[in-house]
């Protein structure tokens, strides 16, 4: 993207922060990196802590405003239970506890010490009490792995050279789980939804996924990276043996289509 399309988009984002949220003197003035403070940015009463010139204006705006997630068919409602994988600081999983309601239950997976810190204050600074906090990455197996940690909080990955950019100088050691152990530790029978944003980790989450517990769950909506070694194309396939229906939509969904041991119809709670 070119300087003028990038200006004409910050401009236009600049018009969605006036329309839809509390804040949009903060949020415009980061946007265009004139912000130098700390602040917290509100829309529809949900708050977001945010750290100036670090790109999270925008997603707060991915999350809060454009609701990306929760495009293209995908539905949650009160009384689901959602996992967040890559939680970051929380603008998805602030969102998805607010729709679940006080009867359903998110579980946020973010495995940066730092970022878990602030997704929890975002959390308590929303009072919510439907959000379970997990310190730890997810991935193909169970154990501990370097994270770099970028100075964007966002490009934190396990692996080098996802979307073109290298591991930086700063990492630390993180705790790695399986969905699967994940789902079992915590009892949880039924997921609406997954959501996925993990900085290359999709490939090997999905492919260590177990039948049994991807029967357990109806949707997902993800972000698909760039990992050198890996093809979009395994992402679908591997969808399409855990018996979803992916979709070729921005972020990529997925619904559930069959019990993949069984063959049997399974739950569909939403059409892409």
């Amino acid at each position: 993207m070119g300087i003028i399309s990038r200006l004409f988009e910050k401009i236009r984002q600049s018009g969605e922060f006036l329309r839809h949220t509390q804040t949009p003197g903060n949020l415009i003035l980061d946007s265009f990196r004139l912000k130098c403070r700390p602040f917290v940015a509100v829309a529809d009463g949900l708050k977001l802590s945010l750290l100036p010139g670090s790109g999270e204006s925008f997603t707060f705006y991915e999350n809060l405003i454009r609701r990306d997630y929760l495009q293209h068919g995908i539905h949650v409602k009160s009384g689901d239970t959602v996992l967040d994988v890559g939680a970051n600081i929380g603008a998805f999983t602030v969102v998805a506890a607010r729709q679940v309601g006080p009867a359903g239950r998110v579980i946020a997976m973010e495995p940066c010490s730092e970022t878990c810190r602030r997704l929890e204050h975002n959390v308590k600074l929303n009072g919510l009490h439907n959000v379970t906090v997990l310190q730890c990455a997810v991935g193909g197996s169970c154990g501990e792995m370097r994270l770099s940690v970028a100075e964007k909080s966002a490009y934190a990955s396990l692996y080098t050279g996802c979307d073109g950019r290298q591991a930086t100088a700063m990492s630390e050691a993180v705790r790695v789980r399986t969905l699967d152990d994940v789902m079992e530790s915590l009892k949880v029978d039924h997921v609406s939804l997954l959501k996925l944003d993990c900085e290359g980790a999709e490939y090997d989450i999905l492919a260590a996924l177990h039948p049994a517990a991807a029967s357990r769950i109806d949707q997902v909506s993800m972000e698909v990276h760039a990992i050198p070694g890996h093809q979009r194309e395994e992402i679908l396939a591997a969808l399409q043996r855990l018996g979803f229906s992916p979709k070729s939509t921005y972020p990529l969904t997925a619904f559930r289509d069959r019990c993949p041991e069984c063959g049997n119809s399974g739950p569909q709670s939403a059409q892409g």
